[in-house]
């Protein structure tokens, strides 16, 4: 009785394939290899000799485990008998492993493995919703993952999109941005959107020159003005990083010509033209980007400083007001402010500003070394000068500015031993911009005239 079951299951399933000679509904099949189907014995003859006899391989041999593991670049997929590569392969559960398209079109017409007769797995669409509806639900997270392996085994591309996603995010597992990446390295049908997203993480992971190729592939396509001004955008501060500012700011210009709203752009650029001293046009950009955001806190903060070093001190501290009274919580704002009005001359007024900052920040070596001064320009409240540069010193032992003006008030109050050590100390320190070479200058004088006292 079983083996007659067994019989009609097995001509059931000859019946399900066609002739590989004559293409005409098989009754047989090849019983070494058990794959090619045939109608008749002379087809199977003549299928022998025209090409089967090179292709037909033992059922025992064609087991995946059986197979000699071979390089990538030379493995042959026995759908097409073209080279498979890592991007195009697509391995079924047997181990087998086909061009994902074969594979797709393998579905048409056979629902099995064309070396081991294996039931071929679900379709990877399937898959792919089945994950996606976990993912949506946030249910069995670990099936989810199964799933869209899966699917990415079979060269599905959306579940290579939502995996990206999962490790890009972080969402229900550990972030990994290196397994993003090699996510998006599989795709096949590559967006601008896909390769936005693989210079993101590229460049998370700090493969800057990746990124930029990555980028600069995204804007081959046909995309709208805003976006290829976003790439623009995303190009400028990659290069930034790179410390490529002739790129950077290049990019920055070409971001804000394909869309004149771009106030991330315009902020950036007046950056770049601040530190390059250049604050007519920094002023500009700063103007710019605040009429496209102009509740940005940083934005106004930064247009100010420009009008500091412009001299334009009423406009400055219009610019630090309105920083303040968008964020009240401004880290600089304070302390710029109080800058401001100890210029002009309102020590009290600098004084409150950086107990402000203070207050907010206790740790800001900026609102203590300014107090400091504050305290030395009114000659009263020395002891408490030193008490706010000793206060920087704890958080930044080598803060050149520190030092000098410790040693300053030591000379003043004749202690000129000890004004010679700090004095001696500044010059044992390396400046790191203008300001400090210009204290290491002052320093070096001062140690001069003391030596030939003590």
């Amino acid at each position: 009785m079983q083996k007659a079951k067994a019989a009609k299951a097995k001509v059931a399933k000859v019946n399900e394939h066609e002739c590989s000679n004559c293409m005409a509904p098989g009754s047989s099949i090849c019983g070494r290899c058990g794959v090619a189907s045939y109608c008749s014995r002379e087809c199977q003859k003549a299928h022998w000799k025209e090409s089967h006899k090179d292709r037909c391989i033992l059922i025992e041999d064609r087991k995946a485990s059986k197979l000699e593991p071979q390089e990538t670049s030379t493995r042959k997929c026995q759908i097409c008998f073209d080279t498979i590569s890592s991007e195009t392969q697509s391995r079924l559960p047997c181990g087998h492993c086909f061009h994902a398209e074969c594979v797709k079109t393998l579905r048409y017409y056979d629902h099995s493995c064309p070396l081991c007769r294996r039931d071929l797995p679900s379709e990877p669409e399937k898959l792919y919703i089945l994950a996606r509806t976990l993912y949506i639900t946030n249910k069995d997270t670990k099936k989810m993952i199964k799933l869209l392996e899966q699917s990415i085994e079979q060269g599905y591309d959306s579940a290579k999109i939502l995996l990206f996603t999962i490790y890009y995010y972080g969402d229900f597992i550990k972030q990994d941005y290196e397994k993003a990446e090699e996510l998006l390295l599989l795709v096949d049908k590559k967006t601008y959107k896909i390769f936005i997203n693989l210079a993101s993480v590229q460049e998370f992971n700090h493969k800057y020159d990746e990124a930029i190729q990555s980028y600069l592939e995204a804007s081959k396509f046909k995309c709208t003005d805003k976006m290829i001004s976003f790439i623009h955008y995303s190009l400028a501060n990659v290069y930034n990083k790179k410390k490529d500012i002739t790129s950077s700011k290049k990019h920055f210009i070409l971001a804000i010509q394909f869309d004149t709203t771009n106030a991330n752009a315009h902020f950036n650029l007046g950056n770049i033209y601040f530190e390059e001293e250049d604050y007519k046009n920094a002023k500009n950009e700063y103007k710019l980007a605040l009429i496209y955001d102009e509740n940005n806190d940083k934005i106004h903060n930064n247009l100010g400083n420009v009008y500091l070093q412009l001299k334009e001190y009423t406009l400055a501290q219009g610019s630090f007001k309105r920083t303040l009274q968008i964020n009240p919580r401004h880290k600089g704002a304070n302390i710029n402010l109080g800058l401001v009005l100890n210029t002009i001359g309102d020590l009290n007024g600098a004084e409150q500003r950086y107990l402000n900052e203070i207050k907010e920040n206790p740790d800001s070596l900026g609102a203590h070394y300014n107090l400091g001064l504050t305290y030395v320009k009114t000659f009263e409240k020395l002891d408490l000068a030193i008490e706010q540069f000793e206060l920087v010193l704890k958080l930044e032992p080598n803060y050149m500015g520190a030092h000098f003006e410790i040693g300053v008030i030591y000379l003043i109050n004749s202690r000129l031993v000890k004004a010679k050590s700090k004095f001696m100390k500044v010059l044992e320190l390396t400046p790191k911009n203008k300001e400090e070479e210009s204290i290491l200058i002052k320093a070096s004088e001062l140690f001069s005239n003391l030596i030939m006292i003590c």
